[in-house]
Formats: structure tokens, C-alpha cells, sequence
């Protein structure tokens, strides 16, 4: 038999999503949606956290795919005003490659870090089972 989540089948599921993602406790959803129970709404978040963070990977994904565009044309700014010998383009083509490898590096970190933290949650979900 298969069984479906009540939560995902509920007529204000958005309402309760956007509040399991702003982190609402389950027995304040549950205050506000009586005719579901805290059970189902902590397995609903269970499997749309993995959800979210799979669209998150690919919003990640997406922002990391525009910078390396934004680096790939910024180099080729560099290596025309180089071959044009316009040392102030060449320059300022430096200093913005320079940012977005910056910012490239960020959000990689930012992805590392939230690696971490889902192996932490993960782990010590398992320490309390």
C-alpha cells in the first residue's frame, strides 16, 4: 500500500512549506493546522528539505555558471585591449576578474560550508534514532 503525505495532498501546503522553511516550530504549524498532525508534518519537512536543497544545488549551480561566463568574457576583454596595448582597459579587466574570482570562491565556500553542515545534521540525526 502506498502511502501518501498528508501534508503534500493539503489544500494550504504552500502556507505550511514557506512556514517549515522559515524554520516555525511544528507544534505552532500544527496550531495553525489542527487537522494535521505533528508526525506528518515532521516527515513532510523530512522529504521537502531535500527538495530545497536539491533546487538550492541548482540555483548554486546557475550562479557559479554566470560567473565563470562573466570571467570567460572578462578574459577576453583582457586579451584585446593586451593585443590593442590599452594598458587602462587591460587594467580595469584585471581588477573586475579579479572580483569575480572573488566572488567564485565565495560561493564555493558558501557550498562547502553547507556540505558540512548537512553531514553534521545528518550525523546527528542518526546519534538520535
Amino acid at each position: 500500500m502506498v502511502l501518501v503525505c498528508q501534508v503534500c495532498t493539503h489544500p494550504s501546503r504552500g502556507e505550511i512549506d514557506r512556514l517549515l522553511i522559515r524554520g516555525s516550530t511544528l507544534r505552532d504549524i500544527v496550531g495553525q493546522f489542527p487537522d494535521i498532525s505533528k508526525s506528518a508534518l515532521h516527515r513532510h519537512k523530512a522529504h521537502i528539505m531535500k527538495d530545497i536543497e536539491r533546487a538550492e544545488l541548482k540555483g548554486a549551480r546557475r550562479v557559479m555558471d554566470e560567473i565563470r561566463g562573466l570571467v570567460d568574457r572578462t578574459g577576453s576583454i583582457l586579451d584585446k585591449a593586451e593585443s590593442q596595448g590599452d594598458n587602462r582597459t587591460a587594467l580595469a579587466a584585471i581588477r573586475e576578474m579579479r572580483g569575480c574570482l572573488e566572488l567564485l570562491l565565495q560561493v564555493e565556500d558558501l557550498r562547502e560550508i553547507e556540505r558540512r553542515i548537512t553531514v553534521i545534521e545528518q550525523e546527528a540525526g542518526r546519534e538520535h534514532r
